[in-house]
């Protein structure tokens, strides 16, 4: 799995990026042929915003957060993109 962080505006600790990919790491629990991560984090005024982009192969799935704290942003878009990505597996078995 390819893996792609992309800092805009924003700089961050040895031990947010070790966090970060971790929780990557962790998606490969949810569906096996993930070929690709795009993570994004920037800063728009006061708010930040993580955004992670899995490429399935032939499915494309993103998830955006902002909030007001960089950590609570990179949690709640891990939390989204694995719920989408549960349900698009869901989905998936289901055909």
């Amino acid at each position: 799995m390819e893996k792609n962080i992309t800092l805009k505006e924003v700089t961050i600790t040895p031990t947010t990026m070790e966090r970060i990919e971790k929780k990557i790491d962790k998606l490969e629990k949810f569906f096996d042929n993930i070929i690709s991560v795009n993570v994004l984090l920037e800063k728009n005024n006061t708010r930040y915003i993580a955004e992670i982009r899995t490429h399935l192969g032939h499915k494309t799935i993103t998830a955006k957060k902002e909030a007001y704290n960089l950590s609570a942003a990179i949690d709640d878009v891990y939390k989204k993109i694995k719920r989408e990505i549960s349900e698009y597996k869901t989905r998936i078995r289901k055909k």
